[in-house]
């Protein structure tokens, strides 16, 4: 690498020539210093595999197109988890105004019940026989 780029050969892309030259024509061992590559897309830019190929532009743009109709799906669901949760909180504080009046009332007629009673003792006399 260094001979083709010079000293800072950091700065530019794994060459598969210059790989290739490293290993020597014609090897099938693993060339250490860029992971277990396949060599032969180091060497020519091909992969090997014939079940891998680069997806074509029909390819990636369909499945550019299923990645924005899941992210518009996935801000829907968003957007009805969102309703449903504001939906629940309005019952909820609903249901919490509707326990408060009913214990507000409760406690007054409970209040109102003593006050009777207290007043129907005072008056009470026992019969006399």
């Amino acid at each position: 690498m260094e001979d083709v780029y010079g000293p800072n050969f950091s700065e530019y892309p794994d060459d598969p020539a210059v790989w290739a030259r490293v290993i020597g024509e014609g090897r099938t061992r693993r060339v250490y210093g860029i992971g277990s590559s396949d060599l032969q897309y180091l060497m020519t830019g091909t992969c090997s595999s014939s079940a891998w190929s680069a997806p074509s532009q029909a390819e990636y743009q369909r499945s550019q197109e299923e990645a924005q109709v899941m992210q518009t799906r996935m801000v829907d669901l968003e957007a009805k988890v969102q309703e449903e949760r504001n939906l629940l909180v309005s019952r909820f504080e609903e249901e919490r105004d509707l326990l408060a009046t009913r214990l507000d009332d409760e406690r007054k007629a409970r209040e109102e019940l003593q006050k009777q009673l207290q007043d129907f003792m005072k008056n009470w006399r026992p019969p006399s026989n």
